[in-house]
Order: structure tokens, then C-alpha cells, then sequence
């Protein structure tokens, strides 16, 4: 079945994914901000963690979170794969999904430069939601591509780079 914008190359995506990741980013966005810079609430560890070691924290992580996202997005929608096949070159011989880790690493970069508790717990929630879209799409390119993606899961982790991590590519 084609992906997104009717691409023969691309899977289908989870039926929920456009919608709750738009649900999902609005919602962390309200939380995040209410709680770090009007509530404050749930802000307390940030007294006990000055600015100076969270703010760089907070940068590498929003940065690595920018590299994924660019590097990923130009071989999903830079390129076209015929015959289509597992995409397996660039970020993505490095994780199985970067486009996914790129909005995770948003959401914890947010939540490390302010230390919101609430959307520290909200964050992980995005992510089991991540975990569970990615892993419906994931059968869908095992059903279309069989052992070639088999082969790839067994040499690429779903989330976090092997050893050695993205210098090798």
C-alpha cells in the first residue's frame, strides 16, 4: 500500500500518527510552557540545577534533535527509491527511525532547559505513543519487504544508535 502523498516507496503510516503527534506537540507545548514559565509547578528541581549546566544540556540535545530531523527528511522526501526498498543509507543506517527521535529529543531538550516535572511525565507518554506508532509501521515494512527489512532490524536499533554512534556514516 502506497505512503504518504501516494509514494510507492514509502509504507503506511499509523493511522493515528499525523493526528496524535499534532495532538500530542500542542498538548506538550501547553503543559511545558504553563508549568515553566507562569505555574511553575512542578519547576522546583530547577533550583537545585542552575541554567548554566541546563542550558547546554538542553542546546545538544535540541541540536542533535534539528540534525535528525533535516538529515532524515532529506532521504524520506529527498529521495525516490526505485523498485522501492527499507531505506537503510544516511541518519537511517544509524536508527530506524530519526524522524520519530528527532521529536523526542525536542521534548526532552524543552523539559531539560526548565526542568517541568509535568511535562517531563508527559514526555514519556509521547514516547510510548511513539514506541507503539513505530512499531505498527515497522510490521507494515516487514510485511512489504520481508527479509530485507528483517536484515536491517538485526543491524539497526529502533531508537538509539549502536556504539560508535553517528560517526561512521
Amino acid at each position: 500500500m502506497p505512503g504518504p502523498g501516494n509514494r510507492e516507496d514509502l509504507c503506511e503510516e499509523h493511522p493515528w500518527g499525523d493526528l496524535g503527534q499534532i495532538i500530542f506537540a500542542v498538548l506538550f507545548f501547553i503543559v511545558w510552557g504553563l508549568d515553566s514559565f507562569v505555574l511553575r509547578l512542578t519547576t522546583l528541581p530547577a533550583a537545585s540545577v542552575p541554567l548554566y549546566v541546563r542550558g547546554p544540556v538542553a542546546a545538544v540535545l535540541l541540536g542533535l534533535s534539528l540534525y535528525l530531523a533535516v538529515k532524515a527528511h532529506r532521504v524520506v522526501f529527498g529521495e525516490v527509491r526505485e523498485p522501492p526498498s527499507v531505506i537503510k543509507s544516511g541518519i537511517f543506517s544509524h536508527t530506524r527511525h530519526p524522524l520519530y527521535l528527532s521529536a523526542i529529543l525536542l521534548y526532552l531538550g524543552l523539559v531539560v532547559l526548565t526542568l517541568s516535572v509535568a511535562a517531563f511525565i508527559l514526555s514519556v507518554i509521547i514516547f510510548i505513543f511513539y514506541d507503539r506508532i513505530s512499531a505498527y509501521e515497522e510490521v507494515q515494512l516487514a510485511e512489504r519487504f520481508g527479509q530485507e527489512y528483517s536484515d536491517y532490524t538485526r543491524q539497526v536499533r529502533r531508537w538509539l544508535p549502536r556504539p560508535g554512534g553517528f560517526g561512521k556514516n
